[in-house]
């Protein structure tokens, strides 16, 4: 192995510089890729979430359509770590709007509702639900 001894032209730390600059370059190359990566992941994440609130509104929607009293059955699916996503969906009325917010971790997507009378609810994954049409109301119950 060659040792490395300095000199009076600086050769050594050239090359400690040089060698240190490569280190820094693959480094830096490693790191946007991870990133890039754990970016997928979690679009992917979020668009799991979405498709579950586009069932949950689906259902709302459904419910106030088929007029009073018409109940519908939602289970949301248990979280597993290899299969789903954990998310709180919230509803929203402010009587001229109705949203459904699909939160998942620090992102969000809203969705717009059909109906404008809608009870202020949260819901969370791993739960069953009954959304049930109220005289034009959407209301919420845990089952």
């Amino acid at each position: 192995m060659k040792k490395l001894y300095l000199d009076n032209k600086g050769f050594a730390t050239a090359e400690f510089l040089f060698v240190t600059l490569i280190i820094l370059v693959i480094m830096g190359g490693m790191l946007s890729l991870i990133s890039g990566e754990m970016d997928k992941t979690q679009t992917g994440n979020l668009g799991q979430a979405r498709m579950e609130g586009e069932v949950i509104a689906e259902a709302i929607n459904t419910a106030y359509i088929n007029s009073n009293g018409y109940t519908i059955n939602l289970d949301l699916p248990k979280y597993d770590k290899d299969n789903s996503v954990q998310f709180t969906a919230v509803v929203t009325s402010t009587g001229t709007n109705s949203i459904l917010t699909i939160n998942y971790g620090t992102q969000s997507v809203d969705i717009k509702l059909i109906p404008k009378n809608v009870e202020n609810y949260t819901m969370d994954s791993e739960q069953k639900y009954k959304v049930k049409n109220n005289n034009g109301t959407i209301n919420f119950d845990t089952y």
